[in-house]
């Protein structure tokens, strides 16, 4: 009876929750390659070398790559609904600032944004997925975050490659910030029933202070070397 229970069908802000995790795990998962069809045409608008607007890929792909495991100390007093809410709006704000970037140097400050936005969404969701469904079905839940970043790339890719060229590359860092607002709009009213309660975490010496020190360090060495090519000419 107690499996039977288990198992038993999520209720309806369950499947909200969870469906607006999946949208958001979308819109991450295009960010990262929406760049990849509109190089030419970016770096023909923003007056730079192809090889110069290639660096946006590195910088947003960096950017995500540092502050991902950071972040998850950085926001560890936060509650999951809390860290939600505040990635997808980050996320949300460094794709619009992309889509009207007027330069090169605004461009990859918008996407340090973004990335940063999408580091902390990323391991925060899969832990709320887990939470959200019972035992033998959390494996269920994981394959919704992942599954909606596969997803991105089989079909959210070209969707975006054919904006850009049809309408504009600003269009398709247009339809990533919409997809992110989608999953916030379903997202936000559903985790009213989510605990405002920061998860426990460890509370030795090591978890407070050493785990800042070293966000610090790489953060500054992160924008130091963002800014290497920023202000170097292109």
């Amino acid at each position: 009876m107690a499996r039977i229970m288990s198992l038993s069908p999520p209720d309806t802000r369950t499947k909200l929750t969870l469906a607006a995790l999946m949208i958001a795990a979308f819109a991450i998962g295009l960010d990262t390659f929406v760049i990849i069809g509109a190089l030419e045409v970016i770096s023909r608008d923003l007056n730079i070398s192809t090889g110069a607007a290639g660096w946006i890929i590195s910088i947003y792909a960096l950017s995500y790559a540092v502050f991902a495991p950071l972040n998850a100390w950085m926001f560890r007093a936060l509650s999951r609904r809390n860290v939600q809410i505040l990635s997808v709006s980050i996320f949300i704000i460094g794709n619009v600032i992309c889509a009207i970037a007027p330069n090169f140097a605004t461009m990859a400050a918008a996407r340090v944004i973004s990335a940063y936005g999408a580091a902390m969404f990323t391991p925060a969701a899969t832990a709320l997925a887990t939470e959200l469904l019972p035992p033998g079905r959390k494996g269920s839940a994981l394959s919704l975050i992942f599954g909606g970043m596969t997803v991105s790339q089989v079909a959210g890719v070209p969707a975006t490659s054919w904006i850009a060229d049809a309408i504009g590359w600003r269009f398709a860092f247009g339809f990533v910030a919409v997809a992110g607002l989608l999953a916030l709009l379903i997202f936000a009213p559903m985790m009213s029933g989510v605990s405002a309660k920061a998860p426990e975490r460890g509370n030795g010496p090591a978890s407070k202070d050493f785990p800042r020190a070293i966000y610090g360090v790489l953060s500054v060495t992160l924008f130091v070397v963002i800014s290497e090519f920023v202000f170097t000419p292109m």
